[in-house]
């Protein structure tokens, strides 16, 4: 809450995720959830929004496991997580328990670290109590042993890239319909993100996002998240 540059970074994120809520999501006058909400703060920007951890803060709507959603089935229009995915130990529980509660025509609008040079190096070095391999052959993440330890953070790409047969082979009712490069990356670097210091002070930050906007074109090549998008087919 007290860096700026990492605030307009996230803004971006809710960005992308409302975009493609709006998109892809059925209209419908129903509740979204934001799993792993933390201290962000999402709801500024969307009504009907509920927050939502693993872990108490008196700031968050509900308390509880994504790997078993305490909603009804077929009731929740959206859910929304940014850097979630790959600190949940069960993944099949975790798309078992969000199908459930989607309502068809809903969404799960994930961010997640991208596939690519910059992406590999930053997310293999910058975490002593996380690490990134895409060779990881099962989704489980075994090597969980806390909120934060033990995550791999390849495991989007695992899951929707290199097992994307795989993926549409266990939940046929779950259609990937985009998965997209965050035009942010730059931001999220000079910021230090949630854990290390800002680099640049607030004032360079236009400058920031004008390099970011300039190599737009080739984010592939350099953006640190993708984002993924879900919807649930209607019968």
């Amino acid at each position: 809450n007290k860096k700026k540059i990492l605030r307009n970074v996230f803004k971006i994120f809710y960005q992308n995720m409302l975009y493609y809520e709006s998109k892809f999501a059925i209209k419908a006058d129903s509740f979204s959830v934001e799993l792993g909400s933390g201290y962000g703060f999402l709801s500024k920007y969307k009504d009907k929004i509920i927050s939502s951890d693993i872990f108490y803060d008196p700031s968050l709507d509900l308390i509880f496991d994504a790997q078993s959603c305490p909603f009804k089935k077929n009731s929740i229009r959206s859910f929304f997580a940014i850097n979630v995915l790959h600190h949940i130990q069960d993944p099949e529980k975790f798309f078992e328990s969000l199908n459930n509660s989607l309502m068809e025509g809903g969404c799960i609008i994930l961010i997640e670290p991208s596939d690519n040079l910059l992406s590999n190096f930053i997310h293999s070095n910058i975490h002593n109590n996380e690490f990134y391999d895409k060779n990881q052959k099962s989704w489980k993440n075994n090597l969980i042993s806390s909120r934060l330890n033990g995550a791999n953070q390849a495991l989007a790409y695992i899951i929707f890239e290199r097992d994307k047969k795989l993926f549409e082979k266990k939940y046929p009712s779950l259609s990937l319909v985009t998965n997209n490069y965050i035009n942010n990356s730059l931001g999220y670097i000079v910021s230090g993100g949630v854990n290390f210091h800002q680099l640049l002070p607030d004032f360079m930050y236009p400058i920031v996002r004008l390099i970011e906007k300039l190599l737009s074109p080739i984010k592939k090549y350099w953006s640190l998240h993708k984002i993924y998008v879900l919807s649930k087919i209607r019968h």
